[in-house]
Order: C-alpha cells, then sequence, then structure tokens
C-alpha cells in the first residue's frame, strides 16, 4: 500500500453508517497512514448520516483543513 509513502496532508471523511462504502476501509486507510509519522492526516467519522450525508458542521471542517 502506498499510503504510508504519502507526503501531502490528507483529510479522510468517512460516514460511520456508510450503507456503500464499509467504514472498515476508511480505518485500513488511517492505519497505513500512521506507520509514517510525518504524515499529516486528519480523519473525520461522522456517526449519523449515510453515505453522501454530511452533518452541518462539514464545510467548516473542510475550510479549516485547506487553511
Amino acid at each position: 500500500m502506498a499510503a504510508p509513502n504519502i507526503k501531502i496532508p490528507v483529510m479522510l471523511i468517512h460516514n460511520k453508517d456508510d450503507n456503500q462504502i464499509p467504514v472498515e476501509n476508511s480505518y485500513l486507510l488511517e492505519n497505513a497512514l500512521q506507520k509514517n509519522p510525518q504524515n499529516q492526516f486528519y480523519y473525520f467519522q461522522f456517526k449519523k448520516e449515510t453515505h453522501g450525508e454530511f452533518p452541518d458542521d462539514f464545510v467548516l471542517r473542510v475550510k479549516e483543513f485547506l487553511k
């Protein structure tokens, strides 16, 4: 997996109740990113939303990440 070699900031976003993509996929990517201590990544998991739904503070989180 190439994730440990990524050298740019990564924002992971996943809905816990996603009915199309298992949340375990984001756990695998998160674990791979953690293998390189120089990686900068931000993981947000939403609890109530399903695939394609976002909480009210979603846009604020993305804007903060992009600063």
